[in-house]
């Protein structure tokens, strides 16, 4: 038997610089800078048959998060860019499933993302499409385990090293009648490179994929409209 009750809270206050600077004729030059500061707040108020869980603990991360990258426009209609940025998730605390007053830390997560993206666009814009390919380095990844007793409740550990690569494919045409339609086509392959949990083979989660990453992802739809507006 267990109730709880359960408050988690962020409060976020962020600055960012994000430039653009032509050097050549069809050459650019993309720079950002974001800092960022996060208080996280985690409180749980639980009665169960293990006990009373009483937790109210609140952290705080300040973090920078660079952009860098080169846009070179091949002609008017395209566009080919290799960006690297930052990314950031906050870490938070949390009570352990199974246990009656385990209280632990998640690390926020960090990675870094490499891209390299084509882009065009037609004459009065009829035809657009984007194509990038793409490989994201991961530390600290936050990753959900079911507990091997409690399943399907999980607990959030730290992946040491993890990656992620993949390409991605979209694309839109106007008919000009009226009618749009679009499409997109992604595949990605994912692995955990240093993770270390009881609940995978041998303790060692290495080599597995990430959860809830499907490799294939595809979408295709239309929007038309009609000249009296409807």
């Amino acid at each position: 038997v267990q109730d709880g009750t359960f408050l988690n809270e962020t409060e976020t206050m962020a600055a960012y610089f994000d430039a653009r600077y032509r050097f050549m004729e069809r050459l650019s030059l993309i720079a950002g800078l974001r800092y960022q500061h996060d208080e996280v707040r985690n409180k749980a108020d639980i009665a169960s048959t293990f006990g009373p869980t009483i937790s109210d603990r609140s952290t705080e991360f300040d973090v920078f998060l660079p952009t860098a990258g080169l846009a070179f426009d091949i002609d008017d209609e395209q566009t080919l860019t290799a960006t690297a940025r930052r990314g950031y998730r906050q870490g938070f605390t949390q009570v352990l499933v199974g246990t009656p007053d385990t209280v632990v830390e998640v690390e926020p997560e960090f990675v870094w993302t490499y891209e390299l993206a084509y882009r065009f666009e037609s004459p009065e814009n009829r035809l657009t499409l984007g194509a990038n390919i793409f490989y994201n380095d991961y530390t600290d990844q936050q990753i959900d385990i079911p507990d091997p007793v409690l399943a399907p409740l999980s607990n959030t550990r730290n992946a040491g090293e993890s990656e992620s690569y993949g390409a991605e494919i979209e694309g839109r045409y106007d008919f000009g009648n009226g009618l749009n339609a679009f499409g997109s086509l992604g595949v990605v392959k994912t692995e955990l490179n240093d993770f270390e949990d009881a609940s995978c083979a041998g303790g060692s989660c290495s080599g597995n994929e990430y959860p809830e990453a499907p490799e294939i992802t595809a979408s295709l739809g239309g929007v038309y409209r009609h000249s009296t507006g409807f």
